[in-house]
């Protein structure tokens, strides 16, 4: 069984050649009435599509020609799971992040580092196994850093690149032992079955590289819209950030996937309902940006609920609950206290007392 490897990620295109780009940034001016006359605020949402350059069929073709051009028998040659995919955005927030930290683990003691970004499925998608060929990143930046990423891509500057890497589940190569010539001896080595256990479990690096995330705003003015609201918000400013870290840092080993069913209330007053999908086979998924395909009325809090399916194929459905402010994000993470335990605790109490 022969595997191969993910290919290098490029800015999206979308089927008119276009950049797969999205900057919207809603700015409060002040007003006079309410005395802060000048005082400048956003709520910004930065999203850009990537795409994986694909495997083609002739490419396939190709390796298994040169394997079995040196005696290769070859009976499986499948895409290499990815384990992970870790993704940060390299630009420096003038103030502070938005993106929210995942939950830490033992041992951990720092935050997420500054500049990570969000990595979402295309709308649309459905969770599978293998290669996707798309992902979306999001960031929403605070008010200076909106303001200076705005002005690089409208001067043509780079502020943004995305450092990606790709982790798959394996153990690494060997390196070659030396062979027992004559009488030399090659001393016994030490039990390595739980380094090698070690090895197996923790994901290792398959690919790693770096794109410049640059566009040129006048050629491409739809995808870079600026709000002024100085009296009220636009029914449409509807893009609400959820987050679940159940399966990126694996804190649900019995879950195989989570959907989020999410209903607000349109401007004419019916109700517009959003699925969220987060899923055991793409743990890299760990955010998603909602966008009603209608405008939305911000004065009416939308509300959701948590539908879990386990990987024995059991469904729990949790109450509907009220949302947040529609500018604060969404956690569905499932607390510490609900998550399964992993360890049997050892009641070692009052052992040193017994005679």
């Amino acid at each position: 069984m022969f595997y191969y490897a993910p290919g290098k990620l490029a800015l999206g295109l979308d089927k008119d050649g276009c950049p797969e780009i999205s900057f919207l940034q809603m700015r409060y001016m002040g007003t006079s009435v309410t005395g802060d006359k000048g005082e400048f605020r956003t709520r910004s949402i930065l999203s850009f599509g990537v795409e994986m350059a694909g495997i083609t069929a002739k490419d396939l073709a190709s390796v298994r020609t040169r394997l079995r051009g040196e005696g290769v028998r070859i009976s499986f040659l499948n895409p290499l799971p990815i384990r992970r995919v870790e993704a940060v955005l390299n630009y420096t927030p003038l103030i502070e992040s938005e993106t929210p930290a995942p939950p830490k683990t033992d041992g951990e003691n720092d935050a997420l580092p500054i500049g990570s970004a969000a990595s979402e499925s295309v709308e649309g998608a459905k969770p599978g196994a293998g290669y996707w060929s798309e992902r979306v990143f999001t960031i929403a930046p605070d008010d200076a850093t909106s303001q200076a990423l705005w002005d690089a891509f409208n001067t043509g500057k780079v502020m943004l690149s995305l450092s990606y890497a790709f982790y798959s589940d394996g153990v690494p190569p060997e390196e070659e032992k030396p062979k027992v010539e004559g009488n030399v001896q090659i001393p016994d080595e030490p039990d390595q079955s739980v380094e090698t256990e070690e090895k197996k479990q923790d994901p290792r690096l398959v690919l790693a590289d770096t794109i410049a995330v640059t566009v040129d705003a006048s050629k491409y003015p739809d995808r870079f819209k600026q709000i002024d609201i100085n009296e009220g918000v636009p029914a449409n400013y509807a893009a609400l950030s959820v987050y679940c870290y159940d399966f990126n840092n694996s804190l649900r080993p019995d879950l195989h996937m989570k959907v989020v069913e999410i209903q607000a209330t349109s401007v004419t007053g019916k109700p517009l309902a959003k699925e969220v999908v987060f899923s055991k086979s793409s743990p890299d998924v760990y955010s998603a940006t909602v966008r009603f395909q209608f405008a939305v009325s911000l004065k009416h809090p939308y509300r959701y609920r948590i539908r879990e399916i386990t990987t024995a194929g059991e469904e729990k459905v949790k109450p509907w609950q009220d949302g947040k402010p529609w500018a604060q994000m969404l956690d569905v993470t499932t607390p510490p206290e609900e998550q399964p335990q992993t360890h049997e605790d050892i009641d070692t109490e009052d052992e040193g007392d017994k005679p």
